[in-house]
């Protein structure tokens, strides 16, 4: 019986990885529109809350979370 192999097997670990995300979590894509949502999602909240924007760790830390949760969602 003949086994079949992906015509990527012997790529080392950061090639595997670079085509899983291609395929399957666009990271570039995936990011940006993480950043465009966070930030509103972030400015409606103080708009209508009254308050002043955060600064920018704030809108930094909030991505980085919402892209984790993404990812861990896609991932697993």
């Amino acid at each position: 019986m003949q086994t079949l192999r992906h015509p990527k097997a012997g790529a080392n670990l950061t090639q595997r990885l670079w085509i899983y995300q291609a395929e399957r979590f666009p990271i570039f894509k995936t990011g940006l529109l993480l950043l465009v949502f966070s930030a509103a999602s972030i400015s409606i909240s103080a708009h209508l809350g009254g308050r002043a924007l955060p600064g920018w760790p704030v809108f930094a830390s909030i991505w980085a979370v919402t892209f984790i949760l993404f990812f861990q969602m896609r991932a697993l």
